[in-house]
């Protein structure tokens, strides 16, 4: 495992001014615990940072789903973990940390007000993002074991299934157990594939509803049935998920459940603009729908043994593996259409 000295250049892929990444350098600091990356795998949110759709200041260190080795850890350093942390332990890190002191922490222990998120930019502008040599760890940072057997090309999945298991959790209060049940995924990029292999774990008769045929092909190549919107019978389904990120989708979604049924919405996590937003039917067929966007840590625990075991290839839903190292022209992680997941590995 390479280790970064402290005060040595760390290589860093960063938010500029108006749009666009650089590949930069920053300096190590020593009072931070640290993670060598091994794997990280690109977002749509990421996406929607280099396109200005989310806010973020430039400078700000993309990535999020990050997978790596603990490579320093000064004495007492506060990291939230079910074990004593060591250098060398392979971990997944959760991208929220809450300041458990306002009042939403105390009284849901959810929501922070002053929420920080591993690449995001609200984290401020330390080396607080995956994209980068080594990432520096913020104080009360969520990590969870990755048992060393798992291939990385798995592992790099832990983070979105984790989304996936919160929005199955979520479904499961209004819908009951999910085993039996018909789930309707509303499209198939990274996340749509996270909750689809969930729901598909839980029991759930999954289908796929995309209108892109790449996507469709990956999904019907890793097990699921695919539908185009044409195709998707009214009034059918337990539960629709939307993950296209489309505001049009959702009244598909609505449209697509039985009388009772549940949509859950957390494809817009950046804003697409207005959608039309069915409330007469919503109302009259009593359908359920809940926003998703936050994970638990009982979500992460559930995620690493999810993507250990679950049949689903979902290695083989990546399209395109980059060296960290050969990124010279980082706009192809983010500009690169014809791929459904892009994952950057660090030797």
């Amino acid at each position: 495992m390479m280790h970064v000295a402290d005060g040595n250049p760390v290589t860093v892929i960063s938010l500029i001014e108006n749009n666009g990444v650089v590949r930069t350098t920053r300096t190590r600091n020593a009072a931070f615990a640290s993670i060598q990356p091994e794997i990280v795998g690109v977002c749509g949110t990421d996406r929607h940072l280099f396109e200005g759709r989310l806010p973020a200041p430039a400078g700000t260190v993309i990535g999020h789903e990050i997978v790596g080795h603990v490579e320093t850890l000064p004495p007492e350093f506060p990291l939230v973990a079910d074990w004593d942390v060591r250098v060398g332990d392979r971990v997944v890190i959760a991208p929220g940390i809450s300041c458990q002191r306002c009042p939403h922490c105390l009284r849901y222990g959810m929501y922070c007000q002053r929420r920080k998120l591993y690449g995001l930019g609200s984290a401020g502008h330390g080396i607080h993002g995956g994209l980068s040599d080594t990432v520096e760890l913020l104080p009360d940072t969520r990590l969870f074991r990755v048992p060393d057997r798992l291939p990385a090309q798995r592992a790099v999945f832990i983070e979105p299934v984790a989304c996936g298991v919160r929005a199955m959790h979520t479904a499961s209060l209004t819908v009951g157990p999910l085993s039996g049940r018909r789930a309707l995924i509303v499209g198939f990029g990274g996340i749509g594939l996270a909750v689809a292999t969930v729901a598909a774990y839980a029991g759930a008769h999954v289908e796929i509803c995309e209108l892109d045929g790449l996507r469709q092909q990956v999904a019907e190549r890793l097990g699921f049935p695919v539908a185009t919107p044409s195709q998707v019978e009214p009034g059918s389904y337990d539960l629709a998920v939307e993950c296209a990120g489309v505001p049009a989708a959702f009244a598909g979604a609505v449209r697509a459940v039985r009388p009772g049924g549940t949509v859950i919405e957390m494809g817009n996590f950046a804003d697409a603009g207005p959608g039309e937003v069915p409330v007469a039917e919503i109302c009259q067929r009593d359908i359920r729908v809940a926003g998703v966007s936050e994970t638990r840590d009982a979500d992460f625990r559930v995620a690493v043994d999810v993507v250990a075991h679950s049949p689903v290839d979902l290695a083989a839903a990546i399209g395109a593996v980059h060296r960290f190292q050969d990124l010279d022209a980082p706009e192809v992680l983010f500009t690169k259409w014809d791929v459904l997941k892009q994952v950057v590995c660090f030797d």
